[in-house]
């Protein structure tokens, strides 16, 4: 039973790793389109059926466009009346 234990925490940390360079990547693929774009690697809590404490990238888009593009960008809704 140890040696779970010792897995998820390299788990863990490859999760960690990959998050972070994901982060990086989608704040680099919107920095050479103009747009600032603010991304955060966050620990969840103990998931027990994983046996390891998972972590999410959260940024400040909306509907995975930058702020600034948001504003534009189509709404998801019911269709226009020509349709």
């Amino acid at each position: 039973m140890p040696r779970k234990a010792a897995q998820s925490v390299l788990i863990s940390n490859y999760e960690l790793d990959f998050n972070e360079g994901l982060a990086l990547e989608i704040e680099d693929y919107w920095r050479k389109r103009g747009h600032d774009v603010k991304t955060t690697v966050e620990h969840m809590s103990f998931a027990s059926q994983f046996r390891c404490r998972p972590c999410v990238v959260r940024s400040d888009m909306v509907n995975g466009y930058p702020a600034s593009l948001a504003k534009v960008a189509p709404k998801a809704g019911k269709p226009s009346a020509k349709y």
